[in-house]
């Protein structure tokens, strides 16, 4: 754990953290997911967040802020999104899932829905082999293309 969020923590007086575990391995990531209520991602700037994605799949409820590519992937279900630098939102969205388990495993039963249904292999490659082939082919011909070597 690096010691300016040990600082952080503690400057903050957030006393009711009752471990930081620091950079830990992949699957030491997922067995604390599996263990945890709440997967929360407050973040200012996103792209596409795999911790998301892996939290979704692992029944996790979520909540996160609106950015990047969040609420594309928030859109099936299973996350409560509140806009970025809405600390009160963020603060009554954790509150509400920390005090309502069924609400929990509602949001954590349609995130993994949404992950199968749009981030899995099955679910994933079928549209891009789809739009790959209308790239290359008119009217079942190959169309004309170039490959570019870097």
């Amino acid at each position: 754990m690096p010691p300016s969020l040990v600082g952080r923590i503690r400057a903050l007086w957030l006393n009711n953290i009752h471990a930081m575990e620091g950079s830990v391995e992949h699957n030491r990531v997922l067995e604390l997911m599996r263990s945890a209520d709440i997967f929360l991602l407050p973040s200012h700037g996103e792209g596409f967040p795999n911790s998301l994605v892996e939290a979704m799949a692992a029944g996790m409820a979520s909540i996160v802020t609106a950015v990047g590519a969040v609420p594309e992937m928030a859109a099936d279900g299973g996350v409560l999104v509140v806009r970025r630098w809405r600390r009160r939102a963020l603060r009554s969205a954790i509150e509400r899932l920390a005090t309502d388990p069924g609400l929990r495993r509602r949001l954590g039963k349609d995130a993994q829905r949404a992950v199968h249904g749009r981030h899995t292999w099955s679910s994933a490659l079928p549209p891009l082999a789809d739009a790959c082939r209308n790239i290359l082919f008119i009217d079942g011909q190959v169309k004309n293309w170039c490959l570019f070597r870097g």
